[in-house]
């Protein structure tokens, strides 16, 4: 896969266990996560297209440090920016928003 590119479109702070301030960035991605993953292990592709919007992005939701310079984790967000934003309020709930 080749010119892959991603920008952060939303980032912000959550307290895990109420107490420990953790970051989370939304990213839009121009590949679909998943078809590029399976492509990759090699699994029949045929017939299969790359799930993408009409600006030819899907999000990617990822869990950092409180300073947003380690990643800790991730999941493979929605195709539209709030349906991804209220996936992440659900995994972890309040989140306060800086960008």
């Amino acid at each position: 896969m080749s010119d892959v590119k991603e920008r952060i479109v939303k980032q912000g702070f959550w307290f895990y266990g109420g107490s420990i301030k953790k970051g989370v960035m939304i990213k839009a991605i121009n590949y679909d996560f998943w078809y590029e993953t399976e492509k990759e292990e090699g699994l029949d592709m045929e017939g299969e297209v790359p799930k993408l919007n009409e600006n030819g992005e899907m999000y990617m939701i990822t869990w950092t440090d409180a300073t947003f310079n380690e990643n800790e984790s991730f999941k493979v967000g929605n195709l539209d920016l709030e349906s991804t934003v209220n996936l992440a309020e659900s995994v972890v709930g309040k989140i306060n928003w800086i960008k």
